[in-house]
Order: structure tokens, then C-alpha cells, then sequence
């Protein structure tokens, strides 16, 4: 069973252990380089640019099993129509999403946690924009780990 299970999900926990390194890595490098203050205001940046991804997860959770039960060919039409639906969904909530934060980002911060922070809000576009493309990826993700190609990440980070 050893074997299986490591085919099966040995490329997911690879792209996961690589994941948490890359997400935490420039937070590393910012008080190094630049300063903590600079550390500060990316970090609360990246904290509201990353809520926007809590739809796409929660959505994910429920289509890996999805998925997994519409792998075999007598299903292949409502699995291309799921598949679909979670692209177009993304794809019209998420544009909507990011602009609100665009527009409410440096009002919202200075009033929050002062002017200082409302002026560095810039971080929080650059975090947002990188987190549109992640939130993209889910839904081919999902398909992915569900039809058992976890060994596609695998293969993609080495």
C-alpha cells in the first residue's frame, strides 16, 4: 500500500513542502534586505491579498471529490461541465474581487492601521496580483489530485 499512496500523493506532498517555503520565503529576505517595517507592511498586505483565495479553496475541497467520482469515460460530459463551471466561476468572481480591493486598499489601511500603512499600500497590489493567478490554478489543481496525477506536480517542481 506504501507504494500506491506515495505515487498517488508523493508529488502533492512535494508541491506542499515547497509551497509553504516559497509563500514564506521574502518574508525572510525583507527585514535582511530592506527593513522590518518593510516586513510589516507587506506581511498585513499579503494577509488581506490571501482572503481572496478563501472561496477558491473552500470550492476546491468539494471538487477533488467530485472530480474523483466523474473519472471514468460514461462521465467524461458532466466532468468537462464541472470543470467548466469552476473556470468560469473564478473567473467571474475573482476580477470583481481584486478591483473592490484596488479601490478600497488605501483608504481601508490608513483608517485601519494609520497613514504609514495607507501609503504602502502598493504591497497589497503587487500580493494580490500574484494571488489572482494562484486562485486560477485551483480548479486545474483539483482536477489534477482528483484523476490521481499528483505525480504531475512531482514532476513540474524537480
Amino acid at each position: 500500500m506504501i507504494g500506491p499512496m506515495l505515487r498517488f500523493g508523493g508529488g502533492w506532498l512535494i508541491a506542499m513542502i515547497a509551497s509553504i517555503q516559497l509563500i514564506n520565503l521574502e518574508k525572510f529576505f525583507l527585514p535582511r534586505y530592506v527593513s522590518v517595517q518593510a516586513l510589516a507592511h507587506y506581511s498585513i498586505a499579503f494577509t488581506f491579498a490571501n482572503m481572496t483565495t478563501m472561496f477558491s479553496w473552500a470550492l476546491t475541497q468539494s471538487l477533488i471529490p467530485a472530480f474523483s467520482v466523474m473519472t471514468g469515460q460514461k462521465k467524461k460530459r458532466e466532468f468537462d461541465a464541472l470543470f467548466e463551471r469552476g473556470i468560469r466561476l473564478n473567473l467571474i468572481l475573482l476580477p470583481p474581487t481584486v478591483m473592490f480591493l484596488f479601490v478600497v486598499a488605501k483608504p481601508f489601511f490608513t483608517i485601519w492601521a494609520g497613514p504609514e500603512f495607507g501609503q504602502e499600500f502598493v504591497a497589497l497590489l503587487r500580493a494580490a496580483r500574484r494571488t489572482f493567478f494562484n486562485i486560477l490554478s485551483l480548479v486545474a489543481y483539483s482536477t489534477l489530485t482528483a484523476t490521481g496525477r499528483s505525480d504531475l506536480w512531482r514532476n513540474y517542481i524537480v
